[in-house]
């Protein structure tokens, strides 16, 4: 997606952020989640997961106009 949102000019950018907070993620999520498996029910585990998803989606919405509407002024 970083490619796709990321406005030409700057792809090389969004990557690198994005290379990075997934380093970030492989590093400290196991150690949280191990955590989190040993003092919470999974149900509980699960609806976490499915929150945090749902937000990650909702952010991409206002990237999503503003990629359109880069994409309708170039078309013009």
């Amino acid at each position: 997606w970083a490619t796709k949102l990321a406005p030409a000019e700057h792809v090389a950018e969004y990557m690198g952020v994005h290379i990075f907070l997934t380093g970030l993620r492989g590093v400290f999520v196991p150690f949280i989640a191990f955590q989190l498996a040993a003092g919470m029910p999974l149900h509980s585990i699960g609806l976490i997961g499915a929150g945090i998803m749902t937000l990650s989606g909702l952010l991409l919405i206002p990237e999503f106009f503003a990629y359109r509407k880069r994409n309708e002024q170039g078309k013009d």
